[in-house]
């Protein structure tokens, strides 16, 4: 895909993050403030899930989610189906040094409705010379019956580039669970 359609779902990504009621929006940092109570219980719920998953604790991930979730990789163009294929998507991804542990370096926002949470993240990537590139995801957390269903990955090209590459390209496409998706131009 071309550098112009990552940055036009990046950019869909966000605008979809900032579109919501801001009468009903959260910003972790406390800049609009919600009553809703269901709100701090996915909030708490997705920060659950993150921190197991960057811990490799697998199971401890996958108690937040629904019996059959799905994650959805844009650009890439992948769905990535239930629990055996998302455990080894996040081997994969997970394992990759120069996308893990600069997370914790990263600046990160969350923004709230009462069904949706969205995560971005910016960091700095560290190359083997020793320069750095920009790289920025957003997440999408959709939820059914109190756990998460779903997530929906957006990423700029370092990001993307990065993905591709710990997820192994196509032998990855052979794993069952995983297929492609269509993405409308």
């Amino acid at each position: 895909m071309d550098t112009q359609w990552q940055a036009h779902r990046a950019a869909a990504a966000y605008q979809t993050a900032t579109r919501f009621d801001r009468s009903r929006l959260v910003d972790h940092q406390g800049v609009t403030v919600s009553t809703g109570g269901d709100i701090e219980m996915k909030q708490d719920l997705v920060n659950r899930h993150v921190r197991s998953e960057l811990a490799h604790d697998w199971e401890g991930a996958l108690e937040t989610m629904t019996d059959e979730p799905f994650y959805e990789h844009y650009p890439i163009g992948i769905r990535v189906r239930g629990r055996e294929a998302i455990r080894e998507m996040w081997i994969r991804l997970l394992n990759l040094a120069d996308l893990v542990p600069e997370i914790g370096k990263a600046t990160h926002k969350q923004w709230f409705t009462e069904d949706t949470v969205v995560e971005m993240y910016e960091w700095e990537i560290e190359l083997a010379d020793g320069t750095t590139m920009p790289s920025r995801t957003w997440t999408v957390f959709h939820f059914r019956d109190g756990l998460i269903e779903s997530e929906r990955v957006y990423s700029d090209e370092n990001a993307t580039r990065l993905i591709k590459q710990a997820l192994g390209g196509e032998q990855f496409m052979t794993y069952p669970g995983v297929e492609r998706v269509t993405i409308q131009q």
